[in-house]
């Protein structure tokens, strides 16, 4: 019974954990602080980041084991039982986060609420999907997952009772354009420890068109402008790192790490300014 309520365990990269909070973090900054009166709504939207923890928990204990069943594969003693309980535990707790969220949200802003979820649920129900045809690693795979992580930030900014419009979506691209930074720059680092100079010029011209992106959404008010210059470790990242590559996956993910701690904090105060 003990191994049964034991936790399983949680997704030790820590590029996982980034992507999860990076989306909340700039969702919460673009919601930015409360109005006398807007308490409620404000409320509603921290519950967002806590349950979609849980959501992300529990589809990592329920994927675990539902992909050992699908493949056959032996078992220790109890595994499959704890997986299904504590993906039920938290799933259960996300649901109850959620249902507080809806309550606080103010009733004319439900509707983009719901649009906003159905698109972040099925993202997430879609990634799920090609993990288990084994097409998740690919880059329409990671894509899919980098979008639904990503569009977070725009239910956050919903909950909030803010619209849905250029400005909710902007948080979630700004975010998106990060993962898509972090994948170019991460795939061609692997490259060249296996001697691939071609990743080289690939990552670069990735971020001349992320680059492009961020500036087209500053100039069409998706983002603030100053949120923008969150790119500019970003960028620093990538230069450094393609002409001195860090030596091990351990030293790369930990610099990564510290990249999004940069992009958020650029970011928060870019739409602090804004506000």
């Amino acid at each position: 019974m003990t191994r049964l309520l034991g936790p399983p365990p949680l997704p030790h990269e820590h590029g996982a954990w980034a992507m999860l909070v990076l989306p909340l973090v700039v969702g919460l900054a673009a919601v930015g602080t409360p109005a006398a009166g807007a308490e409620p709504a404000w409320l509603a939207a921290s519950l967002a980041p806590p349950a979609m923890t849980l959501l992300f928990m529990s589809r990592y204990a329920a994927v675990a084991a539902a992909t050992r069943i699908v493949d056959g594969k032996k078992t220790p003693e109890g595994f499959i039982a704890r997986r299904v309980l504590w993906a039920g535990i938290y799933v259960g707790g996300a649901a109850a986060l959620f249902a507080a969220a809806w309550r606080l949200a103010p009733a004319g802003a439900r509707g983009d609420v719901a649009i906003a979820g159905a698109v972040t649920l099925g993202l997430g129900a879609l990634h799920t999907a090609l993990v288990f045809a084994g097409r998740d690693r690919t880059i329409p795979g990671e894509i899919v997952g980098m979008l639904g992580l990503a569009s977070a930030a725009t239910l956050v900014i919903t909950v909030a009772g803010r619209p849905l419009d250029r400005r909710a979506l902007g948080a979630g691209l700004l975010a998106f354009l990060y993962f898509c930074s972090s994948l170019a720059y991460v795939r061609a680092i692997r490259g060249l420890w296996k001697g691939d100079t071609t990743r080289r010029r690939r990552c670069i011209a990735a971020h001349v068109m992320l680059a492009t992106a961020a500036g087209q959404l500053a100039a069409g008010a998706f983002i603030p402008p100053v949120a923008a210059a969150a790119f500019v470790p970003v960028f620093a990242r990538t230069l450094w790192g393609l002409r001195s590559p860090p030596a091990n996956l351990r030293t790369l993910g930990w610099r990564e790490v510290g990249v999004a701690v940069a992009f958020a904090l650029v970011a928060i105060v870019g739409y602090r300014l804004a506000a």
